[in-house]
C-alpha cells in the first residue's frame, strides 16, 4: 500500500485582505487619475516641446504652480493614507494574533508581505507625483528663463 504525502505551498495561499484596502486601492486609482487630469490640462495649455507658446503667459506659469503644489500635498496624502491603512492593519493582526493565543510564522510572513504589497503600490504613486511634479517645475523654470 503506498502511502502519499503532501506539503501546502504556503506561496500559492493568498493572504488575508486588510478591512480598508479596497478604500486603499480606490484612494490610489483616484489619485491617479487626479494628477492624469492635471498633466491632461496643462499639456492641452502647451503640449509637450511646444511650451514657447506660453512664453509670456503668466496665467499658465500660475497655472503650474498651483498644479505643483497640489502634488505634493496629493503625495503627503499618499503617504499618509498608507500610513493610516498599515497602523489599522498592524492592529487588526496584532488583535487577531492575540485572540489565537498562538503565534505561526506564515501569518507573519503574510502580514509583511501585505504591508510591503501596499507600501509599494503607495511608493508607485509618489514616484508617480513626483515625476509628474518635476515635469511641471521643469515648465516653470524654462518659461521664466524665456523671459
Amino acid at each position: 500500500m503506498l502511502q502519499e504525502t503532501s506539503t501546502w505551498d504556503l506561496r500559492s495561499l493568498s493572504p488575508p485582505v486588510p478591512p480598508g484596502f479596497d478604500l486603499y486601492l480606490l484612494f490610489l486609482l483616484a489619485t491617479c487619475l487626479s494628477a492624469t487630469a492635471k498633466l491632461v490640462k496643462l499639456w492641452r495649455a502647451a503640449p509637450p516641446f511646444r511650451l514657447e507658446r506660453q512664453q509670456k503667459n503668466t496665467a499658465y506659469v500660475q497655472m503650474l504652480e498651483v498644479t505643483s503644489s497640489s502634488l505634493r500635498q496629493w503625495t503627503v496624502c499618499t503617504f499618509l493614507a498608507w500610513g493610516i491603512l498599515a497602523s489599522a492593519s498592524l492592529y487588526d493582526f496584532c488583535d487577531r494574533l492575540l485572540s489565537e493565543n498562538a503565534v505561526r510564522r506564515f501569518e507573519i510572513l503574510f502580514a509583511i508581505e501585505g504591508f510591503s504589497t501596499a507600501l509599494t503600490m503607495a511608493l508607485v504613486i509618489v514616484l508617480f507625483l513626483f515625476l509628474l511634479r518635476w515635469h511641471i517645475l521643469r515648465r516653470i523654470e524654462w518659461l521664466r528663463q524665456a523671459k
